[in-house]
């Protein structure tokens, strides 16, 4: 199962469109085509039809077709097509994803969050909701991303971060591949997710605690060669990392190595999911300073089986 299409999601606001610039770009880095969505939330005029209503409704129509002409402009500035731009209605959570699976589209683009109130590290509920339902890959993409300006387009290397689950090394042919599409490096990374143990070991005089971290390194750095290696990873290219949290730990590397992506799993089982499932991949959406590209379990596993079939 490869990346053959792209639902490019925007709600026409400065913001979005530069999301939506970006992701145009990339579909066209991958030689894919970009569908560009926008739902219309407003709720059609019933029972509280009025004139002050109409002449609401009417002013938002007006600011759509700005939005639309919007778009179409920075997407002609960037070198890109004109659009096509499919107007949905409903609630973009709830229709992003049942339009996707109907219409045969690959994976999703889709702004971390658009609403200039919100604070940077506040996943939007829209994002929130179609990471969780989604089936096919998922790419949040921060607002204040960087649209890139060479040609060809080189969006910087791809930073897979993993636990040390035996499942991993789906997730890791996945980056792989995902790399390679976009000739960049890739780097599979560990961070480290040390025990709480500094109340403990304040009184302590010895260098235990020291120690048990030295230890745990170099049992990750053994463990991600096991995983990662056969994948066609070398070990220039495994990083082991720690940090104030394992989330902080990895924006940190990402943005020592000048990433342009990061590559996740969106599920998993024992302790990958415990990683990916919990606060810290949740953080690490938010603290992302580039795009997010999440792989659903599900999807994973098709694509492993259809690898895999003769």
């Amino acid at each position: 199962m490869e990346l053959t299409s792209l639902l490019v999601a925007t709600d026409l606001s400065p913001r979005s469109i530069r999301v939506a610039t970006f992701a145009g770009l990339l579909a066209q880095r991958l030689d894919i085509p970009a569908t560009y969505v926008h739902v219309d939330e407003l709720a059609t005029v019933s029972i509280h039809d009025s004139a002050e209503a109409r002449e609401y409704l009417d002013h938002i129509v007006s600011l759509r077709e700005q939005g639309l002409r919007s778009l179409a402009e920075a997407l002609s500035r960037a070198g890109l097509d004109a659009p096509d731009v499919q107007v949905l209605q409903g609630r973009a959570r709830d229709v992003l994803v049942p339009y996707a699976t109907d219409n045969g589209l690959g994976a999703i683009a889709i702004a971390q969050r658009s609403s200039e109130a919100l604070d940077q590290h506040l996943l939007g509920s829209t994002s929130r909701r179609v990471l969780k339902a989604a089936t096919m890959p998922v790419i949040a993409i921060p607002p204040e991303v960087t649209l890139p300006t060479a040609r060809p387009v080189d969006f910087g290397p791809v930073v897979a971060p993993v636990d040390l689950d035996e499942s991993a090394t789906h997730a890791i042919r996945a980056a792989r591949d995902w790399a390679r599409k976009l000739e960049a490096a890739l780097y599979v990374v560990h961070a480290l997710d040390f025990p709480n143990m500094a109340d403990y070991l304040k009184a302590d005089a010895n260098d235990l605690l020291r120690r048990v971290g030295w230890r745990m390194r170099l049992q990750a750095v053994a463990r991600l060669a096991e995983l990662a290696s056969p994948v066609g990873i070398d070990r220039e290219h495994q990083l082991v990392v720690d940090g104030a949290s394992p989330a902080e730990a990895v924006e940190a590397q990402a943005e020592k190595l000048g990433a342009g992506f990061y590559v996740v799993p969106a599920t998993g089982k024992g302790t990958i999911a415990r990683f990916f499932l919990g606060s810290t991949s949740n953080r690490l959406v938010k603290l992302a300073r580039r795009p997010v590209l999440v792989l659903p379990r599900s999807w994973l596993d098709e694509r492993e089986e259809a690898t895999a079939a003769p």
